[in-house]
């Protein structure tokens, strides 16, 4: 029954970033934020074309995760899908780990940006960083996949290399 339960763990944290992230477009467009903090007017001020365009990319991001995450819950491991007359299989482990490396690059700069070129912190960023990575590490204990820790190795990679070309100074 704990397996059960465990296999759907991915699929709750998804959900969960659908949410935090909507709750964040709602209200943007309301005029106020889920980040209290100063940092967060000091980054969303560099966004070329504000923040909520970055918002519907995270709120994507996490809806395509939760389905995924739902079908690899309910035992698929493969889905079939027709692109450009062609019958192919995706296989869904393999989109996981695709989704959460992209993720964790995004991540990596957008954590590297805020401490080397911004200058200030947003805590509602730190709190997707920080869900991006619970949901990769949930989903490599629960399916078993240790490989999709590579995601790590992206943001380290891609944080330290935003370390050296944004510099603050």
């Amino acid at each position: 029954m704990a397996r059960v339960t465990a296999k759907y763990l991915p699929f709750a944290m998804c959900m969960g970033g659908v949410l935090y992230t909507a709750s964040e477009i709602v209200l943007k467009l309301l005029g106020t934020s889920i980040c209290g903090s100063l940092g967060c007017n000091v980054v969303s001020s560099f966004a070329r074309y504000g923040d909520v365009p970055v918002l519907f990319m995270g709120v994507s991001f996490f809806v395509v995760m939760t389905a995924f995450t739902l079908l690899v819950a309910s035992g698929r491991e493969d889905l079939g899908v027709r692109f450009f007359g062609r019958q192919i299989r995706i296989n869904l482990h393999m989109a996981v780990m695709v989704m959460i490396m992209a993720a964790c690059a995004a991540e990596g700069y957008l954590v590297g940006f805020q401490l080397y070129s911004a200058g200030a912190i947003c805590t509602y960023c730190m709190g997707m960083f920080a869900l991006v990575i619970v949901t990769m590490v949930t989903y490599a204990v629960v399916h078993g996949r240790a490989m999709i820790l590579s995601g790590v190795l992206t943001f380290c990679a891609v944080f330290m290399v935003t370390s050296l070309v944004n510099s603050g100074g």
